[in-house]
């Protein structure tokens, strides 16, 4: 990328992508969650392992649609 394209950075912090990227997160990460997380969750164990398995549900979602945003927005501003 040029240096006169868009800064990556900018693009990934627009408000369109940081609210679009969360839906996708809460939604994506919420039925992986309820997959991989179900025994946990039913019985309320958590543990401090545990717990940060299930932000990282929801952190690799909002990751990659933020990517892809991003990536797409640069490609359409180039």
């Amino acid at each position: 990328m040029s240096s006169s394209g868009p800064n990556l950075w900018q693009l990934a912090k627009r408000r369109s992508t940081v609210v679009r990227s969360t839906k996708v997160a809460l939604v994506v990460g919420t039925l992986l969650a309820s997959i991989n997380h179900y025994d946990m969750l039913l019985s309320c164990d958590f543990e401090m392992r545990r717990v940060l398995q299930l932000l990282v549900t929801y952190v690799v979602p909002y990751g990659v649609a933020t990517y892809g945003a991003v990536m797409e927005a640069a490609r359409v501003q180039s």
